[in-house]
């Protein structure tokens, strides 16, 4: 099995304003577990700087690090450093020393031509009261709940090693801070030949994981259901476009699943979003410029897929509505 992990770090810390090129690094020991035996370890690490965006403020210099360990199993993990400067927070490091708090987090990676990955879930950490750093450890996912799809090990792959990929960062919407902690994008160019070279070169059954984790436990229901031709249908169709439709959306829609997410609404009662499962089928805009209709349930379900329901209702609404930091 092969596990992919994703951290992102809000730190006090200030970064450095000018960009570095790719720092690369390995390292051979062995790992002793307590039964006394011994297992082989590799780390591949490459590291450096990269710009983020942030709301209603000048771009910041962030530092990201990517790492490819084999040790029993291979995993992959990155790091993304936000200075403390870029937060709603800023300023206020003594109301928040030594408490601990709940995030919703949701991003998106994206760059080369395949569909956006997803992740979305609710993160903690805690801020130390001597050395207040905002640690927001997503450890249990990347890329959507830690063991991804083969189709989204593909595209995080193809993503990574294109020109200009970048990750979108929303992070925020909480019981004790309700404003948006940040809001962003991190683009990582020039990351593609480190990543092709040294990640993936020394770690190629990265892209063999498959597989994914249960549904979140704040899901009340989860549902998976075909999605049918007549979701695109179109009242300007007269009887012989309607048939020509029918046949090609029947052939585009032929295994096309949809996720249905129903979370508990405040005050009783329940709130659903549905999602494209694991893949957009290809042709799918087609079908909706043809119909010329953007409120039909088919149409609605966007252009993003997931794996899984997103963490909690907030976040549903963030995926469904691609409110992505630009």
């Amino acid at each position: 099995m092969l596990r992919i992990f994703f951290y992102v770090l809000v730190t006090v810390l200030a970064t450095g304003a000018t960009a570095n090129p790719w720092q690369l690094s390995e390292n051979h020991d062995a790992f002793v577990a307590t039964s006394g035996k011994s297992y082989p370890r590799s780390v591949y690490l490459m590291s450096g700087t990269a710009q983020a965006s942030v709301l209603n403020s000048a771009p910041v210099a962030v530092d990201i690090a990517m790492r490819c360990r084999k040790m029993v199993v291979t995993t992959f993990s990155l790091w993304v450093h936000i200075p403390f400067s870029a937060t709603s927070m800023a300023g206020q490091e003594d109301q928040f020393r030594g408490n601990s708090y709940r995030f919703n987090i949701s991003a998106k990676l994206a760059g080369g031509t395949s569909r956006p990955v997803l992740l979305h879930q609710e993160g903690s950490f805690h801020i130390n009261k001597n050395n207040p750093e905002l640690r927001i450890d997503l450890s249990q996912i990347f890329l959507s709940v830690g063991v991804m799809s083969p189709d989204d090990v593909a595209a995080a792959v193809e993503h990574l090693s294109s020109p200009s990929p970048y990750l979108s960062l929303i992070v925020g919407r909480s019981l004790r801070h309700r404003g948006v902690l940040y809001s962003g994008r991190v683009t990582l160019d020039g990351a593609a030949q480190a990543f092709q070279e040294h990640i993936i070169g020394n770690c190629p059954d990265l892209r063999e994981m498959t597989g994914e984790f249960d549904q979140p436990d704040s899901v009340s229901q989860t549902q998976l259901r075909d999605v049918k031709w007549y979701e695109f249908e179109s009242t300007r169709f007269n009887s012989a476009q309607r048939v020509a439709f029918e046949a090609r959306a029947r052939n585009i829609l032929s295994r096309a699943k949809a996720l249905v997410c129903t979370y508990p609404a405040s005050g009783g009662g329940a709130r659903s979003y549905e999602f494209w499962y694991h893949h957009v089928p290809e042709g799918v805009q087609d079908l909706i410029k043809t119909s010329g209709l953007t409120n039909t349930r088919g149409a609605q379900l966007g252009s993003m897929a997931v794996n899984l329901c997103p963490e909690t209702d907030e976040l549903a609404a963030i995926v469904r509505n691609h409110d992505w930091p630009k």
